[in-house]
């Protein structure tokens, strides 16, 4: 018997095995990648002894384009020691001498699983198949309650109210509504797109596949089944699309309501530049003008501390004022020809 020894093995399992391959070709630590160590046992007719069958055969296929030819002894030993381990293979080898190409041995405690590679490998695909529907299902799980007042850029009612906005809040309130009908839409959408695929689905893996005739029959069945698959799977595509566009639309608006609100806020808190403010002239309320833009804090500041600056700015009004008042004359009336 030849054997192939793969590198996760313990010393104590690739010495019991050289009592049965004296040329045991052992995998160093980091060696050969799994592709090549499928070559490497497919040239030498070797039996590769192994803890991981499934990584084996998938990384294989990916880059041979076939499974291997060998067979594997796969250790399913979990709470033996090294040791134990050990004689668990030898009891095995014993008793097996005969060649194990193309079938894949589980050792377990006390039994031994004998399953070719081709029934390994389409356990290892159903088994992906559920996991990716597990995880499609999980996401639109998440996209149903997801709320899209987490996905755009909060603003609070608060600001809304101090800034008097109303218009901004009305247009941030309709996008986000939007947005969430979108998203439900979607969600739904695409639950029933995946309940029917996995439904077909089901039917095809289940159909009893022994012969190349069998096979056949399924193919030429499954493909009616297929065609409906791929128009259910568009339409939530297209779904998508739509909702990709209205949250776009809904990121927008907000954008310009967050604009509307940052003015209003700034005009409200005396954080932006003019050049015309409220002051009392002689008692009356008066608005003034700035010889240069300022906010209003500053405004107040140099009529607190500037006495020069607030009799400029007095004596600027009264000048503006008292022009106002001036009385224009009448426009001069054309002369009459005698």
């Amino acid at each position: 018997m030849t054997i192939v020894a793969d590198a996760n093995l313990s010393s104590e399992i690739k010495n019991k095995l050289r009592q049965f391959d004296p040329d045991l070709y052992e995998i160093k630590k980091p060696g050969m990648k799994d592709p090549e160590i499928g070559r490497l046992a497919n040239d030498r007719n070797a039996t590769i002894v192994t803890n991981d069958v499934k990584t084996f055969l998938i990384e294989n296929y990916r880059e041979n384009k076939k499974l291997p030819e060998a067979g594997f002894v796969q250790l399913r030993l979990d709470g033996f020691s090294n040791k134990a381990k050990a004689e668990r293979v030898a009891e095995f080898l014993n008793s097996n001498r005969q060649s194990l190409e193309g079938k894949v041995i589980t050792l377990e405690h006390s039994t031994e699983r004998i399953r070719t590679i081709h029934e390994v490998m389409h356990s290892i695909e159903r088994e992906q198949s559920l996991k990716q529907e597990r995880q499609q299902q999980k996401g639109i799980h998440q996209a149903e309650n997801q709320n899209p007042r987490s996905i755009i850029e909060p603003i609070s009612e608060k600001s809304f109210s101090d800034t008097g906005s109303a218009g901004a809040k009305k247009s941030v309130q309709t996008a986000v509504t939007a947005g969430e009908m979108t998203l439900k839409t979607v969600a739904n959408s695409a639950a029933n797109a995946t309940a029917q695929t996995l439904k077909a689905a089901t039917k095809v893996t289940t159909a009893p596949v022994k012969t190349a005739e069998q096979v056949a029959k399924v193919v030429a069945s499954v493909a009616p089944a297929t065609k409906a698959v791929a128009k259910i799977v568009a339409a939530p595509v297209k779904v998508a699309e739509q909702a990709i566009n209205t949250v776009n639309q809904t990121i927008t608006a907000t954008k310009i309501a967050a604009r509307a609100v940052k003015e209003g806020v700034k005009e409200e808190l005396g954080l932006g530049q003019k050049s015309e403010f409220k002051m009392k002239i002689g008692g009356k309320s008066a608005i003034v003008k700035t010889p240069t833009p300022m906010t209003q804090a500053e405004f107040n500041n140099k009529l607190k501390n500037d006495p020069s600056f607030k009799k400029m700015i007095a004596r600027s009004y009264q000048k503006q004022h008292q022009e106002e008042q001036v009385p224009q004359p009448p426009p001069p009336t054309p002369k009459q020809s005698r």
